[in-house]
């Protein structure tokens, strides 16, 4: 009689549990109701405009790193068969990476690798943003993981040595950076050296 009891109340526990909806924010932040607004993680405009103020005596932070134009131009064919969440949420990284929000685009790749990690693009993005943040070795580290994912996609695996080149060359390793360099070249079908 109390198996049949307990077994009843845990049915009913679980019926109520499955009716509670339960939202996740951007910032991971649980909140119930889908129509209310997420709690904001967002600072004050004023509180931001101080922190990007310069500070006398700290290094000064280099320009978002862009592969140029030829590198960043036209989708492959593999950015077309991407999911449309994936896409958006690529698009919305770049956006943000262009703008300056490194933390937002950060966040928003990790967002969309979590849906599909085996895309080469997206990793190669979440570099982009960690050398525009001054992770050198982390920038390295996902630039290798596009390449190891790129298959058969030269341009890709150029574009990614590219970042490996900057990287290299921003953390002082000009030998490491011409090396890169050489192996970008290669990939596009130009002279591996220029004397």
């Amino acid at each position: 009689m109390h198996l049949v009891r307990i077994c009843g109340i845990l049915v009913l526990t679980l019926v109520f549990a499955a009716c509670t909806k339960v939202y996740i924010a951007p910032d991971g932040t649980p909140y119930e109701d889908r129509e209310a607004a997420p709690p904001s993680a967002e600072a004050p405009s004023s509180e931001i405009e101080a922190v990007t103020e310069n500070v006398p005596g700290e290094r000064e932070i280099p320009p978002p790193f862009t592969l140029g134009a030829r590198y960043e131009a036209e989708p492959s064919e593999s950015d077309r068969q991407t999911s449309p969440v994936v896409a958006r949420l690529s698009r919305d990284a770049q956006s943000q990476k262009r703008s300056g929000q490194l933390d937002q685009a950060l966040s928003t790749t990790e967002r969309a690798l979590r849906i599909d990690p085996t895309h080469p693009h997206l990793w190669l993005l979440l570099g982009q943003i960690q050398l525009d943040r001054g992770n050198y070795i982390q920038a390295e580290q996902l630039a290798r993981k596009s390449i190891t994912l790129a298959g058969r996609n030269n341009e890709l695996k150029a574009r990614s040595w590219r970042l490996i080149q900057e990287a290299r060359r921003r953390r002082g390793d000009e030998a490491g950076a011409e090396d890169a360099l050489e192996k970008a070249r290669e990939l596009e079908g130009g002279p591996s050296r220029i004397n």
